[in-house]
């Protein structure tokens, strides 16, 4: 991703895209934890659905994830999904990594 405009947005625009989204966000954080960044659509709707503030079935979960979430963190070069088989991999992307770094410790910082 990197500096480069990816469908009129620029790596910083799709990173803040990315981490304001809940579900994006939480993805991210469940993958990037991963030593090799690959994670199955059932770990990840697990994960997603257990941090989540909307109340949510794992079902729905998995769904929005199927159709929604990964296809648009696929578009933004962050990860590459095969539906078939369910699997994700995760390109680390250091705009996105240093947002989610300063969301973390807002978070652990509230609490």
């Amino acid at each position: 991703m990197g500096t480069t405009v990816r469908n009129g947005e620029s790596a910083a625009e799709t990173a803040f895209r990315v981490i304001a989204d809940e579900l994006s966000r939480y993805t991210i954080v469940r993958l990037s934890a991963t030593p090799d960044g690959v994670a199955s659509r059932r770990e990840l709707a697990d994960y997603v659905g257990t941090r989540s503030t909307a109340v949510e079935t794992r079902k729905r979960v998995t769904a929005r994830l199927h159709h929604v979430v990964l296809p648009r963190l696929e578009a933004a070069g962050l990860i590459e999904y095969d539906p078939r088989s369910a699997t994700v991999r995760y390109y680390p992307e250091p705009v996105v990594e240093s947002l989610l770094d300063h969301v973390e410790v807002e978070s652990k910082e509230s609490e």
